[in-house]
């Protein structure tokens, strides 16, 4: 098989019987795989976390007629939390991560290192005994989800380069490859150890914290001819920065603009509906894109506004 380049053909080794292989190894641990374009992260089936599947014969079937195809794990039908260790690829570290890595003897050069730090910090050390997977960029490590973590599925929340992957998420299995600098690279299996339970310093990250309303004074209503340009005005910014975030900012680029807009809302210079359409526009160009799903998107506004409606925005003095 050819497959094409940005700049040329490359001839790649066929698989043979390995991905399916790989595949039915997968659903033979309880987790649920689906079919994913080869040597990428899309998945074919468009509703592919209701697809995934432990049929044998399905999966027997799928890998064998294309069997170049990657295999993906729905994370959530799985009851998996996966963490996902990036490579920064030349982008620079945050200088108050490098510095706090330092401070505990940890060179901070990896999302590994960052995780590491984590970790330490939190007095979980055992946080690396789990299932782990080297990835084409870092690896991969495999948690039980907890019970009630809805909302696991997110990029550089926990600490830059860290990711995670839970419900409406999905990872790429043992098996799968991807092609780096013309080469065929492949996601392994490093350390076949059971599944530990995620580090509750993951699931703190993970889990949405309900602020306590707070005491929002009386305050003279200004006048709608000044609010609703002002709220319109910040609309319009906050929907341009959203659209122009680096993939790796772009989940609390999203939620900021979100909760932004919260405190206009409830101060009630503009419409929940309007800001919730403005910003799911805007965010559209990251789905699908690096595993950001609409899910994400939409979460993310509504976990954004609803933080920022506990805190009204005073309209600045003239």
């Amino acid at each position: 098989m050819r497959v094409t380049s940005t700049s040329r053909l490359i001839r790649v080794p066929h698989p043979g019987t390995a991905r399916r292989d790989a595949a039915l190894a997968a659903a033979a641990r309880g987790w649920r795989v689906f079919p994913v374009t080869p040597y990428r992260k899309e998945p074919v089936p468009t509703d592919w976390e209701s697809w995934a599947t432990l049929d044998h014969d399905v999966i027997h079937r799928e890998w064998t007629i294309r069997p170049y195809l990657n295999i993906g794990i729905a994370c959530g039908p799985s009851g998996l939390l996966v963490v996902d260790l990036d490579d920064p690829d030349g982008e620079p570290f945050p200088p108050e991560w490098v510095q706090l890595g330092r401070e505990h003897g940890i060179e901070i050069a990896h999302g590994r290192d960052v995780f590491a730090l984590l970790a330490e910090r939190a007095g979980e050390p055992e946080a690396f005994n789990t299932f782990e997977v080297t990835t084409p960029h870092g690896l991969h490590l495999y948690y039980q989800r907890p019970k009630g973590l809805s909302t696991a599925t997110s990029v550089s929340k926990i600490a830059p380069f860290v990711d995670t992957r839970g419900s409406g998420g999905a990872a790429l299995a043992p098996g799968s490859a991807q092609l780096v600098d013309g080469h065929e690279v492949l996601y392994s299996i490093a350390y076949d150890l059971p599944l530990a339970p995620a580090p509750s310093f993951v699931v703190a990250a993970l889990t949405p914290t309900v602020p306590a309303t707070p005491r929002i004074p009386a305050a003279r209503a200004p006048s709608e001819a000044r609010t609703r340009p002002y709220a319109q005005a910040a609309l319009r910014d906050e929907c341009h920065k959203v659209e122009n975030a680096r993939y790796r900012t772009r989940h609390t680029r999203l939620f900021a603009a979100a909760a932004a807009m919260g405190e206009l809302i409830a101060a009630g210079w503009i419409d929940e509906s309007e800001v919730v359409r403005a910003l799911l526009d805007a965010a559209r160009v990251h789905v699908g894109v690096k595993e950001f799903s609409d899910k994400e998107r939409r979460d993310t506004i509504a976990d954004g506004i609803k933080k920022g409606k506990h805190r009204r925005r005073q309209l600045p003095q003239r």
